[in-house]
């Protein structure tokens, strides 16, 4: 693999438990080179759920968003090398309620994440 990261120690997964004791966020991505010049990749994030309700006493259901992407390099004569790549954001196309608008410091309004989302971006290196 070309790149991997893990955001969480084994004992915190297992104990359930993130640096601050009340939420997990565990977030894993990788991708692969599939063609000298193609690169697949995938991404995911798990939330456990932020507080909510009176004095934070609730806790909003878990989350998971997976994200899927796909990029290509392409040697172009009078440009040189240009980069494309194109993702999908929220694959599942999970409504993802973050905050219903109780708990302390929060807003009356709910907040939700981004719904399923795709996108094209292209680099080039001067």
């Amino acid at each position: 693999m070309d790149a991997g990261r893990i955001d969480w120690t084994p004992g915190q997964l297992s104990a359930g438990k993130s640096l601050d004791g009340k939420q997990r966020k565990p977030h894993w991505e990788t991708s692969e080179q599939v063609h000298p010049r193609v690169t697949a990749g995938f991404d995911f994030m798990y939330s456990s759920g932020l507080r909510a309700g009176f004095a934070n006493t609730q806790t909003m259901p878990g989350w998971l968003q997976l994200n899927l992407s796909m990029g290509r390099r392409f040697d172009l004569p009078d440009l040189g090398t240009l980069h494309a790549r194109l993702a999908l954001v929220n694959a599942l196309d999970r409504v993802i309620e973050l905050r219903n608008g109780t708990g302390l410091g929060v807003g009356l309004a709910p907040q939700y994440a981004q719904r399923r989302g795709v996108y094209l971006t292209l680099r080039k290196n001067f």
